[in-house]
């Protein structure tokens, strides 16, 4: 139910969201920004609000203020203390005997690379240098790829990214403006 964005264009990272709130029978808009930063950490959520708010306050309450953020804490600390936070409210599923979110996807983005976090806890990072998440994101993507084939998408990453929600918010019923992007 949405549509992120997350493009890194040179030494830039660019986050962009749109502002949908809603499931099949209503719609809404929301106030608060689908992507933000939390220090070093930008942030772009798609999904299930409760999960979303538990990976916000986690993120705030845990990244690292005295020693140095690494990818590696990234990958293999911060996964695990996400899904302790998440596993005592509840907000986790039991599917095969593992746990997982199911109804929400995120992108980080830390020193230029994007990540895409997924419901089983994985935290990897796609080979191209964008990436998209929640219903919009198919048509994001062929935004996003055909800016890249013409060489827009490394001098107006901005741009191609306002333009991506756009598509999105015309093809979808899932995808609505406005639209916020911010540096990450």
């Amino acid at each position: 139910m949405t549509c992120v964005i997350a493009i890194v264009a040179g030494d830039r990272t660019i986050l962009a969201g749109d502002s949908f709130c809603g499931e099949e029978s209503l719609s809404n808009l929301c106030k608060a920004p689908k992507v933000y930063t939390v220090g070093p950490v930008g942030i772009g959520i798609s999904g299930a609000l409760r999960t979303e708010q538990i990976l916000e306050k986690t993120l705030r309450y845990h990244l690292p203020r005295k020693k140095k953020i690494t990818h590696n804490w990234l990958i293999n600390d911060l996964t695990e203390i996400i899904r302790k936070a998440m596993k005592e409210p509840g907000a986790l599923t039991e599917k095969d005997s593992v746990s997982e979110f199911t109804e929400s996807s995120y992108i980080l983005t830390f020193q230029n690379t994007i990540y895409l976090f997924e419901g089983d806890f994985g935290l990897w990072s796609p080979a191209r240098n964008f990436a998209a998440i929640g219903l919009g994101r198919g048509l994001a993507v062929g935004a996003l790829a055909q800016c890249e084939k013409r060489g827009w998408l490394q001098k107006d990453p901005e741009r191609c990214a306002l333009e991506a929600l756009e598509i999105a918010a015309d093809w979808s019923t899932w995808v609505r403006g406005p639209f916020l992007v911010i540096g990450a």
